[in-house]
């Protein structure tokens, strides 16, 4: 996921600043350019921030799963859950400013002009969005260190509690056990 979400968080951020560039140089001599990339920035933004809002719900779901049946130590489902909410206000934050470019942008884009306000909100925007994506980007890779964590320990925990690492509880019953 850590390299997913790089992927795609650049591409969201280059979505920005495209959408800002279109914008300012007025491209094509329309704003309906600028209008569209905008709509689709905010499309991407909202499906990155639900994709990784997933991402730490399944996690957090698959570590408490592991902590109930082998009985481990609840630390590590108590730190994802911090990770969870810390990145569900960075996910408020963003949301946030795209809401109000989109809000001063809508109001200007029937008229045709533009306003500074939009301008400033859409540069506040561009520089908060870098700022969350970086401690997302820090957050998802401290999550992906306690997946890969608990896991370690729960196959280990599981092999001696059973002797070969499998828990019928946890495959599915069209899964083999090896």
């Amino acid at each position: 996921m850590v390299r997913v979400f790089a992927g795609l968080a650049l591409s969201n951020g280059l979505l920005f600043l495209g959408t800002a560039v279109a914008g300012l140089l007025r491209l094509g001599g329309s704003a309906d350019r600028h209008v569209l990339l905008a709509v689709i920035t905010l499309i991407f933004t909202c499906f990155l921030q639900v994709l990784t809002f997933t991402y730490f719900t399944v996690t957090g779901k698959m570590i408490g799963q592991m902590v109930h049946l082998a009985g481990l130590d609840p630390e590590p489902l108590v730190a994802v859950r911090r990770t969870k909410k810390a990145m569900t206000r960075q996910l408020g934050v963003v949301m946030a400013g795209v809401v109000l470019v989109a809000a001063t942008g809508g109001a200007l884009w029937r008229g045709g002009s533009s306003s500074l306000w939009h301008v400033a909100a859409g540069a506040l925007t561009i520089l908060v969005y870098l700022v969350v994506a970086y401690r997302q980007f820090n957050l998802i890779v401290l999550n992906t260190r306690l997946v890969d964590q608990v896991a370690r320990t729960y196959r280990i925990q599981k092999q001696r509690h059973n002797g070969c690492g499998v828990d019928d509880k946890v495959l599915p019953a069209s899964a083999p056990a090896s």
